[in-house]
This record gives structure tokens, C-alpha cells and sequence, in this order.
């Protein structure tokens, strides 16, 4: 449990998680519900279900709760895709030095939160675990 680093695209009907992830944040899911995804590489992948209700917490302590099917093999940990962007109206300012601000409200209180991202490419510092549920 803790902080987790997450892509963001909008052109992706699913929100999705690495195994290997879901297993570190001891998250349960019904591998009843499988889909398969074709990723840009053409590569296809079968999921391993469908881990519902995942709670995710943002700054200014708000959570919102996903549908996130678990993958064995990503590239990513967690890719959140059109679901999350539907659910907070994700609103992206693109700045020059290739970072973006995202603007998401809490869907529960209507309060909106600026987040700011990384630059692509740029690793986090080490040391963003937590004790508690995943922060982004």
C-alpha cells in the first residue's frame, strides 16, 4: 500500500494494473471477468480478472473508486484510461517543459484538486511507498 506512479491516457476504454502490483497492494479480484487487451505494439494480453472497487486516493485526501483489471505483464504499474477520466472531468494543461497539470474533481463533493505530473521520461524519487491506501 502506498504511492503508486500511473499513466494517464484517455485513449484507453480500461483502467489497468500490473500482477505484480496488485499482489503488493493486496488487492483481490474475479478471475471470472478476463478481457483481452491489444496494446500499441500489437501485442495481445489476456487479464487475470477484474479487481473491483479499487479505492484510489488523491491529494486533498479524496478517493474514488475503479474497476481495474490486472494484467500480468504491462510496461506500466497502473494505467488509468477513460473510466477515470469520465468519472473526475480530468481536465489536462500541457506545459512547454513537457510536464502536464491535471485538474480532477471528487465526483462525491464536487471539489476539484490540481495534481501535477511528471515529465515523460522522468523517474520519481525513491521512497514513495506509504502505509496506506494507493495515493496518486
Amino acid at each position: 500500500r502506498g504511492q503508486v506512479v500511473t499513466i494517464l491516457d484517455s485513449g484507453v476504454q480500461i483502467v489497468c494494473m500490473a500482477l505484480d502490483e496488485a499482489l503488493h497492494l493486496g488487492l483481490t479480484w474475479d478471475p471470472d471477468i478476463c478481457l483481452r487487451m491489444e496494446s500499441a505494439n500489437s501485442q495481445v494480453n489476456t487479464s487475470v480478472g477484474l479487481a473491483k472497487n479499487v479505492p484510489f486516493t488523491f491529494a486533498e485526501g479524496f478517493t474514488i473508486y475503479l474497476q481495474v483489471h490486472i494484467f500480468v505483464k504491462l510496461a506500466y504499474t497502473v494505467l488509468l484510461g477513460h473510466p477515470f477520466d469520465t468519472l473526475t472531468e480530468s481536465n489536462i494543461q500541457n506545459l512547454q517543459d513537457g510536464s502536464a497539470i491535471i485538474t480532477i474533481r471528487d465526483p462525491n463533493t464536487g471539489h476539484w484538486t490540481a495534481l501535477p505530473t511528471l515529465q515523460r521520461g522522468k523517474v520519481p524519487k525513491a521512497g514513495v511507498r506509504g502505509d496506506s491506501d494507493p495515493r496518486f
